[in-house]
């Protein structure tokens, strides 16, 4: 014969009721179901400030052979103000928008109160498919209230540095935000003494990772940090280009890359020429 566990007799015998694991664990329910809806296509916007940069040849392909079956259902936002936003769909709207024998569109509709819980909506859809790039996660988070992400945000553009996905040289700009949000969530003290000296070095570049990596690990890491008036005009003298160069070498010499092993490589260079050397704690 079974035997049961005292807890499964109680339940057997209706002396209490089975607790279930959204019970137990408290599980949550963010938002509210959605709704089934046909809208026309020219009445849904498209909110650029969390969405993907839209793909041109993408939009082609599907204009040009157009699926029902493809196109399935897209999630779409309305808001308190009663205006439809597309979360997830943007290229098939846009796709939509090019045939005129097209002018309703399939949605699931969802009300929501405020843009950030379209931008969660947006990063919460996209988690395993292609991948969102750190640029485009980092500004949906800032739109979803993440304190971290508006904080970095903040601090980047007290010093006109800008986020962008492709920087091309361009003079203060970087995509590679999401190392940022690392160091900003571990010691903010750190993180601003590095903007502030990368700001100082790349006023003529873009901002790269090795760079950033580097001067973080000596700033927690050195017999000097980047506060010192002595190591911050050493730097400036000898330049981004020439430290992520040195970067580069030592990553080349041991074989790996990693925070260490660029800091190595940019202090080998500060060091050259000067009697009393900076050295790792």
């Amino acid at each position: 014969m079974k035997q049961f566990k005292t807890d499964e007799m109680a339940v057997a015998f209706g002396k209490v009721s089975k607790q279930t694991k959204v019970d137990r664990y408290s599980w949550s329910i963010r938002d509210y179901p959605g709704k089934y809806q046909e809208i026309n296509k020219n009445i849904i916007n498209i909110e650029a400030k969390y969405q993907r940069d839209i793909a041109p040849s993408k939009i082609k392909k599907i204009a040009r052979n157009w699926s029902w079956i493809a196109c399935s259902a897209l999630t779409v936002a309305m808001r308190m103000d009663g205006t439809y936003w597309a979360v997830d769909g943007q290229h098939r709207l846009i796709a939509a928008m090019k045939r005129s024998d097209i002018q309703k569109l399939p949605c699931i509709v969802f009300p929501v109160e405020y843009i950030k819980e379209e931008a969660q909506g947006f990063i919460d859809i996209n988690i395993g498919r292609k991948p969102v790039s750190s640029v485009e996660s980092f500004y949906a988070a800032i739109i979803a209230g993440d304190e971290v992400a508006i904080y970095v945000d903040n601090i980047l553009r007290s010093y006109g540095i800008s986020v962008k996905k492709s920087t091309m040289k361009v003079p203060k700009t970087l995509k590679c935000v999401h190392c940022l949000m690392q160091y900003a969530q571990w010691d903010k003290e750190s993180f601003e003494a590095v903007i502030e000296t990368i700001n100082d070095l790349c006023e003529n570049t873009n901002i790269v990772q090795i760079l950033i990596e580097g001067l973080f690990y000596i700033h927690k890491n050195c017999t000097k940090n980047l506060l010192d008036p002595y190591l911050k005009k050493r730097l400036i003298k000898i330049g981004s280009a020439e430290l992520v160069h040195n970067s580069k070498q030592a990553a080349g010499y041991f074989g790996k890359g990693g925070a260490k092993i660029y800091a190595d490589g940019m202090l080998n260079r500060i060091n050259k020429g000067i009697k009393n050397k900076i050295k790792f704690k």
